[in-house]
């Protein structure tokens, strides 16, 4: 393995050079916002393709489905009730939002060859 390459677990990744599919990642480097990966199985290197695109469709995403749990079902709970209780609506709308996160992934995660040939 590469040095500075680790595992991103519940973040789909398909190799644009073997066809690997797997469910989790291997990016290269620390931090969310790196788009170059590694492969395993062919050791090849790839770029997470239209960035930008998942990031804000993640962002819209993450949102309504936050947005529907605190208006839905914990309507009562955030506005009519004790502040403690409060909190549990934004924990439940992370809750739902970070389980929607691999189906998301899989639906929209792209990759392509790294044109820089990255060694």
């Amino acid at each position: 393995m590469p040095p500075g390459v680790h595992k991103r677990p519940f973040y789909y990744f398909h190799c644009p050079s073997c066809g690997l599919k797997s469910s989790y990642a291997r990016p290269v480097g620390r931090g969310w916002r790196n788009p170059l990966f590694w492969c395993e199985a062919c050791g090849k290197y790839s770029r997470q393709k239209r960035l930008w695109l998942v990031s804000s469709l993640w962002g819209v995403t993450a949102g309504l489905i936050a947005t529907t749990i605190w208006f839905g079902p914990f309507y009562s709970l955030y506005f009519e009730e004790p502040t403690a209780l409060r909190l549990a609506a934004p924990l439940a709308g992370l809750a739902v939002a970070l389980a929607v996160w691999p189906i998301f992934g899989r639906l929209f995660l792209r990759y392509e060859r790294d044109p820089d040939g990255h060694t």
